[in-house]
């Protein structure tokens, strides 16, 4: 029901343009009748009508000054003027105040009813517009995540379909995505030894996310990953025009701020790293590399360590790397029951880490290290460890004194833990239909590579290269491939308008939508409608 307020300091004036109202608009409530300027003032900013018939000629105020005070305050009010001229002197005026129109007096029903009803379709088509854009922004707001995952799944695998990453930079509204860079968060090691085992990582993570995507300096300017294990990937757009010390010490203080600010709000310690700014969607996947290279010194020595600074110590990457691919490799490799290939990996990253640290400490620290991974792996995968497992690996790891030894234990200690897998004959076939299944039921959903490579406890990167091996084509384009399949049927079988079969499938805009429809079948939605009704192949 629209409210309206009638000012006028003559009581039949009124009395006639309340009488048409109540004839000809039950909907609308007559909130007021004011019979002057200060009057009409108070009335309208405490009742707030939407629309207001104002009498030109009152005593004090008059209805021009009473005008602009209201519009002044609700600027969305509409005004009629009552005035007994025929020639207005005050056109030019009225205009520049926002005033909608003019009365005559006396008054005709005719021309109040025609008025008014043309100020109530002004209202309820503003109205419409702007519930529509609220509705637009909810919606946007809700898929946020879930796009702002599926773009940094795409930086780091470098996967991706250019024109659907535009259409979600248009749908985000970010237009500065050119240059950037990547920050790995995840719970510092002091912090996860002294917390209570019951808390999960799954919980630590949500806290860390809640405060890292809540940062009101960041909104703007990042990109938020909230699946990656215990980890938070945030990619920082930054323009790649300065020196690469300044932008260094730029990140820097970006990522100190951030570490602080987890800190302070989640009470967690936290380890980041940062990698350099690059330019171009191809070139994202290297700051990501350097990232998780500074994550782990970050893990070693607490805090907050940039990819540069490592160069900067004139320490090479080999020497300080933990080889964070190789253990990804070994583990996805057991994952999927390939024993051979484990353990080729396994050689290389022994041969690795020996090489590379002159410190036998920090060799078996790294050895520890992904023995350690590798155990929790196993027991994931279903195998159950055998006694020397359990027990004695690692105390035979510490009493260890030469290289040679710890080259030969090692080999023979892996080996032993990915053999456990080895009767898993169909775990690749297994896993790989579990991602199919999920694809299936999800696909008219907003579904990231991401969201599935958590659901199948693999690496997105990983998961990306063994689906394409396995199916001959990428993750996007088979999803793709199932939304199309869906959207013909629904097209042929259904009278929903296309917009409505874009939503069903999946997609939140429609012309991209058509864009990728027509792209896949050669015609656009309504021309395959249109030609499978006529009987057309």
């Amino acid at each position: 029901m629209h409210k309206l307020m009638i000012v006028d300091d003559e009581f039949l004036s009124r009395f006639v343009i309340k009488s048409l109202i109540q004839k000809n608009f039950p909907d609308i409530e007559i909130v007021a009748e004011p019979e002057n300027g200060r009057q009409a003032i108070e009335y309208g900013l405490n009742l707030k009508p939407d629309i207001i018939v104002m009498d030109i000629r009152m005593p004090g105020l008059n209805g021009f000054e009473a005008s602009r005070v209201i519009l002044n305050e609700l600027p969305s009010t509409q005004i009629l003027i009552l005035t007994a001229y025929d020639k207005f002197n005050y056109v030019k005026e009225a205009l520049d105040l926002g005033i909608k129109g003019f009365l005559l007096k006396p008054i005709n029903e005719e021309e109040v009813v025609q008025s008014i009803r043309k100020l109530i379709n002004e209202i309820e088509k503003r109205e419409r517009h702007s519930d529509q854009n609220v509705h637009v922004e909810e919606k946007i707001k809700t898929v946020r995540p879930l796009i702002e995952n599926e773009l940094i799944s795409a930086f780091i695998t470098g996967d991706f379909d250019a024109e659907k990453i535009e259409s979600y930079k248009r749908l985000l509204n970010e237009k500065d995505i050119e240059s950037g860079f990547f920050m790995l968060i995840t719970p510092a090691y002091s912090y996860i030894r002294q917390e209570n085992r019951e808390v999960s990582f799954k919980k630590i993570r949500e806290r860390i996310y809640e405060v890292v995507s809540g940062h009101p300096l960041l909104l703007n300017r990042c990109l938020f990953s909230s699946k990656m294990g215990s980890t938070i990937a945030v990619f920082h757009t930054m323009k790649n025009d300065k020196s690469e010390m300044i932008l260094m010490r730029e990140a820097q203080v970006i990522g100190i701020g951030l570490a602080n600010r987890i800190k302070t709000i989640a009470k967690i310690d936290t380890a980041i790293g940062i990698g350099s700014v690059h330019a171009g969607f191809d070139n994202f996947c290297k700051s990501y590399s350097e990232a998780n290279i500074a994550l782990k010194r970050a893990l070693k020595t607490g805090g907050v360590v940039h990819y540069n600074r490592i160069k900067k110590d004139h320490i090479t990457p080999a020497n300080i790397e933990y080889p964070m691919d190789l253990e990804t490799l070994i583990v996805e490799q057991v994952k999927l029951g390939k024993v051979d290939e484990a353990k080729e990996a396994a050689c290389e990253f022994i041969s690795q880490v020996i090489n590379n640290n002159d410190n036998i400490e920090v060799i078996k620290e790294s050895l520890n290290e992904l023995i350690t991974v590798l155990k929790r792996t196993v027991v994931m995968s279903g195998a159950k460890l055998n006694q020397y497992c359990n027990s004695s690996m690692l105390t035979e790891l510490g009493n260890l004194k030469e290289i040679d030894e710890i080259a030969v234990w090692s080999k023979r200690c892996l080996f032993n833990l990915i053999e456990h897998t080895e009767s898993k004959e169909n775990v690749k076939s297994e896993l790989i239909g579990r991602v199919i299944d999920y694809i299936n039921k999800n696909f008219s959903n907003e579904i990231t590579l991401n969201q599935i490579a958590d659901e199948v406890r693999l690496s997105p990167q990983y998961l990306s290269r063994i689906f394409k091996e396995n199916y001959g084509v990428n993750f996007i384009d088979y999803i793709t491939k199932k939304r199309i399949e869906q959207a013909e049927k629904l097209l042929l079988n259904s009278r929903k308008s296309i917009k409505e079969i874009s939503s069903l499938v999946g997609y939140v805009d429609a012309n991209y939508f058509s864009r990728i429809f027509k792209k896949d079948t050669g015609c656009s939605p309504r021309q395959f409608r249109l030609q499978k009704a006529m009987g057309e192949h």
